[in-house]
């Protein structure tokens, strides 16, 4: 097995908790990461940076595994 290994991130602000699922979201962000049918993503770590009445700033870090012998076929 040859397996690539890497982290990103992305930065995320809601604006309006009662139209938005976190959990819904972050199933999104994991799906929309993924480049071939075979990548393992998950979310490593989900940081609130700011908060207040109106909206939540978050960077949410990101682990993607990728084996290159087995890519699957590619997304989108």
């Amino acid at each position: 097995m040859n397996i690539q290994k890497f982290q990103t991130y992305i930065d995320l602000t809601v604006a309006n908790w009662e139209n938005t699922s976190m959990a819904d979201t972050l199933r999104e962000i994991v799906r929309s990461q993924r480049q071939y049918e075979n990548d393992y993503v998950e979310i490593h770590q989900l940081i609130e940076i700011f908060k207040s009445d109106e909206e939540s700033d978050f960077t949410i870090i990101i682990n993607i595994s990728r084996d290159l012998d087995d890519l699957g076929e590619l997304i989108g």
